[in-house]
């Protein structure tokens, strides 16, 4: 396949007629790594199809390692064309002929699996998926890797609102990332896990990881990573009902995204929203009134906003 990286697309396209069999499978594939690369997801699926379709005549002679690469490229092809259900059922292919030549590549194919069922919102299914990829030995497999797929298997855990088990994931993966040297990743997990605490209502372990969030995103000078941990601990504050230090927590985060060239409404919203809910616990119920008063006319034009994004 590689040899056909030396024509210009115009020449690939003009080799198609003059080639046949594995030839013009090689040409057509180098036309769909140049279509992905411009992020012309429609013309790289018509093209992967193409190539697997004259693949699979190709019968004996075809490589089980061509046809699988071939059904991962419609796999991610799909997958950007939002249509994630299909894309799962391509990877799911390519999983199966990895796994039938003994390659390591099962689990990455795995774990894109996992993640258009998780597009899907099947949740049950890339859970399934995640647990598969975090099980399928491989050694050529590194700690990065590893710590990603509990923390993925945490993420579809919260969909489904099991909040100890994506604990429990969540610090599996952040002790994998301290170990590979990885404060961002340390930092998203110490992010969620304060999150898992918070709707364990376990306000203190919350606030604990909560800080160490936040250590990190002053740190790091970074306004999003300041954005969510600053929601973490204003939440960690809310079940803890120190209703005071929690409503300036959360509206310091509302600083922080308002200032922004492209503010988040939802985020927004979803934080005023938090906020009328602390006040009302306060007994402050004309406040939280005039609050979600003036919401209402943002949430008209939005749609499925949460009222707790923290």
């Amino acid at each position: 396949m590689s040899r056909e990286n030396q024509y210009s697309e115009d020449e690939l396209w003009a080799r198609i007629k003059e080639t046949e069999g594995e030839e013009r499978v090689d040409t057509l594939l180098s036309l769909s790594y140049i279509a992905i690369h411009r992020e012309d997801y429609k013309e790289c699926l018509a093209l992967c199809e193409s190539a697997c379709d004259l693949y699979e005549s190709l019968g004996a002679k075809s490589s089980t390692a061509t046809l699988a690469h071939i059904y991962n490229g419609i796999g991610w092809s799909l997958k950007y064309l939002n249509r994630p259900i299909e894309a799962a059922h391509a990877n799911e292919r390519a999983v199966n002929l990895y796994r039938e030549m003994g390659s390591s590549e099962v689990a990455n194919a795995l774990r894109n699996e996992a993640a258009c069922w998780y597009d899907a919102k099947d949740y049950e299914k890339s859970l399934a998926y995640y647990r598969k990829a975090l099980a399928e030995p491989n050694p050529e497999d590194n700690d990065f890797n590893v710590g990603r797929d509990y923390y993925d298997c945490a993420s579809t855990l919260i969909k489904l609102e099991k909040w100890q088990e994506a604990l429990d994931n969540f610090l599996s993966a952040r002790k994998i990332f301290q170990k590979d040297h990885e404060p961002m990743q340390v930092a998203f997990c110490d992010e969620e896990i304060a999150y898992c605490y918070n709707r364990l209502n376990n306000g203190t372990e919350a606030e604990h990881y909560a800080r160490k969030a936040l250590d990190f995103a002053v740190t790091s000078d970074s306004d999003e990573r300041l954005f969510w941990a600053k929601l973490r601990l204003g939440k960690a504050y809310k079940v803890q009902e120190r209703y005071e230090i929690a409503i300036d927590t959360f509206r310091e985060g509302l600083a922080i995204i308002r200032k922004s060239d492209s503010p988040n409404w939802y985020h927004i919203v979803g934080v005023e929203d938090m906020i009328a809910t602390v006040l009302t616990a306060q007994g402050k119920t004309e406040e939280a009134d005039e609050i979600t008063r003036r919401l209402a006319t943002l949430k008209e034009t939005l749609e499925e906003v949460s009222t707790d994004v923290a």
